[in-house]
């Protein structure tokens, strides 16, 4: 670009000398004495200098002009394009740090799809073993109540109960009451508490006892089971059961307050209990809830 604006300023410069040139030798001529014609021609060619000088002069101003404009345009295009670059370079940044970024997300998020992968193939190993697991109890169950059923009915036709094993003796009991053969079911429960004494379901025997009585309206015979129970069970799962019961039963014999000191006796004593649950349902349909 320099190198182009060298060139115009040197043919600017010729065409000044061009023009000093011909005033010289027009005021050469002028010198000698010229002729008519001479002079005329002398005339029109000063004329055409005058346009030409003009011309240049306008020339030069344009040139100026556009000079000005170009060495603008060129200091604009410069800072433009340091602009472009330090953009170019800071989405260039941009991407790279976004693509480190995606590759820890994604290195992150396979991390945690093995630890997945890992978690479901454990619980499947989980859930394999409880179905064997369960597979076995049922097979356990199955043979329980085949012997059970076997010794059943060797019971029936001897008309003896079970001696020999504590849970079939039991078994052989409940299945009475189940069925609602209840002076069975009672007399196969004594036989179950004198023969095996004290164990972890002898309070249940009393307590399907005291049930069985009842159910068979001996609400009297009943009330002294449910007794028994607690005095020789007081920790017994049995006892919240046996004292509600006892005041159902007591309610039905028409001992009102009796009945209802023991209902009352289950709330305090067995609170947040199923039993405390029904004992309150009873109490309310009585009128005696607390207020």
């Amino acid at each position: 670009m320099q190198q182009q604006l060298g060139q115009q300023t040197g043919q600017r410069h010729r065409y000044l000398a061009f023009a000093a040139a011909l005033f010289l030798i027009t005021g050469a001529s002028l010198s000698k004495g010229p002729n008519g014609d001479d002079k005329e021609i002398i005339t029109r060619l000063q004329g055409e200098v005058l346009v030409l000088q003009r011309q240049i002069r306008d020339l030069q101003e344009s040139f100026d002009k556009w000079q000005v404009k170009s060495e603008t345009s060129l200091n604009n295009l410069g800072s433009a394009s340091e602009t472009s670059a330090r953009t170019l370079s800071s989405i260039d940044d941009k991407l790279q740090r976004n693509q480190g970024s995606q590759a820890n997300a994604v290195a992150g998020v396979n991390a945690h799809l093995v630890k997945i992968s890992e978690q479901i193939a454990t619980n499947n190993r989980q859930v394999s073993q409880l179905g064997q697991n369960i597979d076995f109890l049922k097979q356990s169950l199955q043979e329980f109540q085949r012997k059970l059923q076997e010794q059943e009915s060797r019971n029936i036709r001897q008309n003896t109960p079970n001696t020999d094993d504590q849970e079939i003796a039991f078994s052989q009991a409940y299945l009475k009451y189940r069925e609602g053969d209840y002076d069975s079911a009672v007399n196969l429960f004594r036989v179950y508490l004198k023969t095996f004494s004290q164990t972890e379901k002898s309070d249940d025997a009393l307590f399907w006892i005291a049930e069985s009585l009842a159910a068979q309206g001996r609400l009297a015979e009943a009330l002294t089971e449910y007794d028994g129970l607690l005095a020789k069970y007081p920790g017994g799962d049995k006892v919240a059961s046996a004292r509600l019961k006892k005041g159902l039963a007591l309610l039905q014999m028409e001992r009102r307050q009796e009945g209802v000191d023991a209902l009352k006796s289950v709330v305090s004593l067995h609170p947040n209990t199923q039993e405390s649950e029904l004992a309150k349902a009873e109490l309310v349909r009585l009128g005696e809830a607390k207020r």
